[in-house]
C-alpha cells in the first residue's frame, strides 16, 4: 500500500502559547512520520488544532502544482 495518512498535533511553546503541527504519516516502507509546525501561535490549544485542520482542508482543495 502506498497511501499516506495525516494527523494533527499541538505543541506548547516556551511562551505559553500553542503551535499547530501537521503530521504526515507515510507508508512504513517509506519512513517515519514528518512533523511540520505551521506558522502562528495561538492562545488556546483548540485554536491551534483548528488551524491545522484549516491547513489540511486548504491542501486538499488546492489545485495541483506545475
Amino acid at each position: 500500500m502506498n497511501e499516506w495518512d495525516a494527523d494533527i498535533d499541538v505543541e506548547l511553546l516556551p511562551n505559553g502559547k500553542y503551535g499547530a503541527v501537521l503530521v504526515l504519516i507515510p507508508p512504513a516502507s517509506v519512513g517515519r512520520p514528518i512533523r511540520r509546525r505551521l506558522e502562528g501561535e495561538y492562545e488556546h490549544e483548540e485554536l491551534a488544532r483548528i488551524a491545522v485542520l484549516d491547513a489540511m482542508v486548504a491542501m486538499a482543495h488546492a489545485p495541483p502544482g506545475p
